[in-house]
């Protein structure tokens, strides 16, 4: 695989695979950072781009849904897959393992 974080490479693991377990439901939401958003914010920091208390955001904003983002994945992929959901209030934690 090529060089991803290591949470994008265990999911392109379970890609191969053509299944998916995660916890939470295709609406819940995920927190997706990219990695090219926290570097430009580091050199902003580093350029001292940024005023004193401000904020930058380094996630998806609106946050995407799990259907969205699994969604990407398949078009990144070019795969198609199944996603199983294990409802669990409040949880968007992916699992590489059968929930239970």
């Amino acid at each position: 695989m090529e060089s991803f974080q290591s949470v994008t490479n265990q999911l392109l693991g379970m890609i191969s695979q053509r299944q998916i377990f995660s916890i939470g439901e295709p609406t819940s939401v995920s927190t997706t950072v990219f990695c090219h958003s926290v570097g430009e914010a580091f050199l902003c920091a580093a350029r001292a781009e940024f005023e004193p208390a401000s904020v930058t955001t380094v996630a998806s904003q609106p946050q995407w849904t799990l259907d969205t983002l699994f969604n990407v994945y398949r078009e990144i992929t070019d795969t198609s897959f199944r996603v199983v959901y294990a409802a669990k209030p409040g949880s968007v934690l992916m699992t590489g393992s059968s929930p239970g």
